[in-house]
């Protein structure tokens, strides 16, 4: 997926929704009368994701969500999530800064 960010003074954001993710909780397993849950009809949840920052500009704050792994690259970051069997409680937001946004 690519998605543009806003710029406001060389000062970014990106916000990945909970909509945007499996809701596994949400869905149930239909059973008929008598039967026993079956563990493999239920889903797992797991997921992992990686997003490249990559700016002509020096990049001087990178903010990302708890439990990824930051790592300085040639042309900016990359943040990854190693996979994961939670489900997150909020969006996923990441901000990041350039030194554009030191000056008016």
């Amino acid at each position: 997926m690519i998605k543009k960010l806003n710029i406001e003074q060389g000062s970014f954001e990106f916000a990945l929704p909970l909509s945007f993710l499996p809701q596994y909780n949400k869905h149930e397993v239909m059973l008929g009368i008598n039967e026993k849950i079956d563990i493999s009809l239920v889903p797992k949840y797991s997921f992992q994701y990686g997003f490249d920052v990559i700016s002509s500009k020096k990049i001087t704050f990178i903010s990302s969500p708890e439990g990824t792994k930051t790592v300085a690259t040639a042309k900016g970051y990359r943040i990854e999530m190693p996979l994961c069997d939670k489900i997150p409680r909020r969006e996923l937001k990441f901000f990041y800064r350039t030194e554009d946004m030191l000056f008016p």
